[in-house]
């Protein structure tokens, strides 16, 4: 039986999310791995660590906002996913 064009607009959504959510994921992972390295080289640094942090203030603070819409988005994408396999297998078990 032939599907019809919306069971493949949802399977390339699917394509589509799952390669966000692994990019998304890896960009979360190398944010996580910069504080690492930031906490490391300023460890015996405490006042130069201020210092930067002060001068960066709204930088910093833009970053963390961009940092947690990220973690909205993977969030979003995750549920998408499950939204569209469920779809998908409603398209499957009436063809």
């Amino acid at each position: 039986m032939i599907k019809d064009n919306f069971y493949y607009i949802l399977k390339n959504r699917l394509d589509y999310a799952r390669d966000y959510l692994k990019d998304t994921s890896d960009y979360l992972r190398s944010l996580n791995f910069q504080k690492k390295v930031k906490r490391e080289f300023y460890k015996d640094k405490p006042l130069l660590y201020l210092f930067v942090n002060f001068i960066n203030l709204p930088t910093n603070f833009i970053n963390y906002l961009k940092y947690l819409q990220s973690i909205f988005y993977y969030s979003k994408a995750t549920n998408e996913i499950e939204v569209l396999k469920k779809e998908l297998e409603k398209y499957d078990s009436k063809f």
